[in-house]
């Protein structure tokens, strides 16, 4: 993750037909810490409608997110044409955030 153009963490993904899931992090010092339970970062397979919430707690705080595939449409990159899905997060608690679902990109308060 790049925040004011500084890397602040790097996930430690798995990617396989359930999707692509963050079993721990690595901060900026190299520490690493493992989530429980592991967070569904992309489900699979993808279909607009489909949506999966994310539970957990960081030290006394309560995290909830939830996501959304919101629409899906082909998109052609010089790579070739791909099908591209538009994924809507919202984090409820601790504190409000949205990211995604045709906003203008990154985290922020709504």
């Amino acid at each position: 993750m790049h925040r004011t153009g500084l890397v602040t963490n790097t996930d430690l993904v798995t990617v396989d037909n359930h999707g692509i899931v963050c079993s721990a992090r690595i901060d900026q010092g190299g520490e690493i810490t493992k989530m429980s339970p592991a967070q569904t970062m992309v489900a699979a397979p993808l279909k607009t409608g489909l949506s999966w919430n994310f539970d957990t707690a960081i030290g006394q705080a309560k995290v909830h997110q939830h996501y959304e595939v919101t629409g899906e449409e082909d998109v052609d990159v010089p790579a070739g044409k791909f099908r591209a899905f538009h994924i809507r997060a919202v984090q409820t608690a601790p504190n409000r955030l949205s990211i995604g679902g045709g906003e203008s990109g990154g985290w922020g308060g709504s």
